[in-house]
């Protein structure tokens, strides 16, 4: 029995899951859920919710979960850490009630705010109705007890635009308005091929549909590779949000997606250009402190029965150190 904020008590009954990622991939092929919370911070749309303050908003992330990780990263190189503390999940996903897994607290990673045992009880702790799936990144208000958001795209436009005011002093526009189509563009051209592409990789259990995604993984890397060779960031001399949700799946990749997810044709440290990319993004100070890769092949690999019922946490090559050193710099001399 989990205690509840207060130290209330909340029964088995009210409190197990009702959607996980096994539902996901229960077809053969890997279905993701939409996000059930899509509300922004801003003061400057009329009559909005959520305002800009301190004290007032909790962001639950996990360290392995890519989409989650560009939340931390962002919150830190907007200087806004103590606008937005943190709780982390236990990396590996453990019973979560009905025959489900997913994220839950443990003693190294408890849950200060609610208590709770599982990461589903917190949403149900804010929201009882809800049917959806227990995902990271999630933002929450204390101060209406409820969850503003779940979607890392938009929770992006919220810390970018909606909290300015709170960023520290002669923090870069990171998600240039100017900039925002582009953007936008891009994210949609990337997300079905490769963010979301590695998952829908591993978790087919359809030959021909692994075949087409493979190939259409492949291709998106092998345009990125090319479009790296000709610019330092993604838009060009500026970082953006566009490298971080770029930078966050690459990563990953060799270290986990290429083994667990079967995304095995090619290394990233095999381009040229995405490789030299890769690192500069990883050795970023914020980024850097924002990633763990030890515990992210942790959760894969531990996590996923349906793919890795020994759990085994499979080798990692050399090759694939992110600390390497890379030359971005001398690619792109300042201007």
């Amino acid at each position: 029995v989990a205690m509840g904020e207060g130290g209330s008590k909340e029964t088995p009954a009210t409190g197990v899951a009702r959607r996980s990622w096994e539902d996901e991939i229960k077809s053969g092929k890997f279905d993701r859920s939409k996000s059930g919370f899509t509300s922004f911070i801003s003061n400057k749309v009329e009559g909005s919710k959520y305002l800009p303050e301190k004290d007032r908003y909790h962001l639950y992330l996990a360290k392995a979960c890519p989409w989650a990780t560009r939340m931390e990263i962002i919150v830190r190189l907007t200087g806004m850490t103590e606008y937005f503390p943190i709780t982390f999940v236990d990396p590996v996903f453990a019973p979560i009630g009905e025959g489900r897994s997913g994220w839950v607290f443990t003693q190294d990673y408890p849950d200060d705010l609610t208590h709770k045992d599982t990461f589903y009880q917190v949403y149900l702790h804010y929201h009882p109705d809800y049917e959806g799936k227990a995902t990271t990144p999630m933002l929450l208000d204390k101060k209406t007890g409820t969850i503003v958001c779940n979607e890392s795209r938009d929770m992006l436009k919220s810390l970018c635009w909606g909290c300015q005011e709170l960023h520290a002093p002669g923090t870069p526009d990171y998600y240039p308005r100017d900039k925002a189509e582009v953007i936008d563009e891009w994210m949609d051209k990337i997300y079905d091929p490769l963010l979301n592409g590695v998952y829908k990789c591993g978790f087919t259990s359809d030959q021909a549909a692994y075949d087409k995604q493979i190939e259409a993984m492949f291709s998106i890397l092998d345009e990125l590779d090319q479009h790296l060779s000709k610019n330092k960031w993604m838009l060009g001399d500026e970082f953006s949000v566009l490298d971080l949700v770029v930078g966050v799946t690459l990563t990953r990749f060799d270290a986990v997606y290429y083994v667990h997810f079967m995304c095995c044709k090619k290394h990233i440290y095999e381009y040229e250009y995405l490789s030299n990319f890769t690192r500069a993004f990883y050795q970023i100070p914020e980024v850097k402190a924002s990633t763990d890769i030890d515990v992210c092949r942790q959760h894969y690999f531990k996590s996923h029965y349906a793919i890795a019922p020994m759990k085994i946490i499979a080798a990692l090559n050399p090759k694939a150190d992110l600390s390497l050193p890379h030359n971005r710099d001398e690619l792109f001399p300042s201007k």
